[in-house]
């Protein structure tokens, strides 16, 4: 009698730790994709920001931001936001001819992200 208590206990435990164990996997699958979400979100957002931030130098200064320091040293930006995929600051600027200046100038026309992975639409997030 003992012996069929015990082996029914060790089949109850079993399957309770093999469904914790699939809850668990289940979780952590859900949070990785929240995460990935709001990742691409606040890149997004990073990038409409600084690309309006850019337009509106042009309109206030006349000429395009030679750096993403420029709009920080003109106020437009408190600090330059960090990529939320390589967690540092190195985004990709996209340099071109100023249409502002007939002299031939150049400046910030565009701004990516460093990063190299893909987003979950199957796009790469430079290409954004």
């Amino acid at each position: 009698m003992r012996r069929l208590i015990l082996r029914v206990i060790i089949a109850l435990l079993t399957v309770i730790i093999g469904v914790s164990c699939a809850i668990s996997y289940r979780a952590i699958t859900l949070h990785r994709a929240s995460v990935l979400r709001a990742r691409e979100s606040v890149l997004r957002d990073d990038l409409l920001k600084m690309r309006k931030l850019i337009d509106q130098y042009a309109a206030d200064r006349g000429s395009l931001p030679k750096s993403l320091d420029d709009l920080v040293r003109a106020g437009y930006l408190r600090e330059i936001p960090a990529d939320p995929f390589t967690e540092k600051r190195n985004w990709i600027v996209v340099v071109g001819a100023d249409p502002n200046v007939s002299a031939g100038g150049e400046g910030i026309i565009d701004v990516h992200t460093a990063s190299l992975a893909t987003s979950r639409e199957g796009t790469a997030y430079k290409e954004w």
